[in-house]
């Protein structure tokens, strides 16, 4: 493995089976070592040990957000409270989905919090939209984008994904389309 900052690992959906329930936090590890950036969207205790480990990013939807906080989050205030505690336990920056209501985005090094207010979309399913979010920040720091940027693209995959015929079918015009729909408030 080539020891560069520009390395990402992106860890979606729960372990594989027969994996230990630590298996993203010592992959976490593993990748620093190697100054390798991962991207952690999981639930459960993958998500409670993978935060100890100290991602890069994390991006729970509103349910798993729930979850781990152990306390209901009934909109974009009570997000961005248990997003603040995530980054407390590890995480460098994250977001928490809130489907139609779009989502909240916070890092420990930036001084606001974002919210991407999306428009809304008739679509018969939204599965796999939050691993198309995900790959949105993925790339957008790829590409070295302002957290605006990474916002924006990020919640265009998102919705783009919800239009596709499948799961990660998303279409690049539908995106670039979203992007340019999609309004970013900083909380205050």
């Amino acid at each position: 493995m080539e020891n560069s900052s520009n390395s990402k690992i992106v860890t979606s959906a729960s372990s594989p089976p027969g994996a230990p329930r630590d298996y993203y936090a010592t992959l976490i590890r593993v990748a620093r070592k190697f100054r390798t950036r991962v991207f952690l969207d999981t639930s459960g205790e993958p998500l409670r040990s993978g935060l100890a480990a100290d991602p890069d990013f994390v991006k729970p939807n509103q349910d798993e957000a729930a979850s781990w906080s152990s306390r209901g989050i009934d909109g974009i205030r009570s997000a961005h409270e248990v997003l603040q505690q995530m980054l407390e336990k590890g995480a460098e920056a994250g977001a928490i989905s809130l489907g139609s209501e779009g989502l909240v985005w916070s890092s420990r090094t930036e001084r606001e919090t974002l919210v991407a207010r999306v428009p809304k979309q008739s679509s018969p399913s939204c599965v796999g939209s939050g691993d198309a979010t995900l790959a949105g920040f993925a790339f957008a720091a790829e590409k070295g984008w302002s957290p605006q940027e990474s916002v924006r693209i990020a919640a265009a995959c998102g919705v783009a994904n919800c239009l596709a015929e499948g799961p990660g079918g998303a279409r690049a015009a539908d995106i670039a389309r979203l992007k340019q729909e999609i309004h970013i408030e900083t909380l205050l």
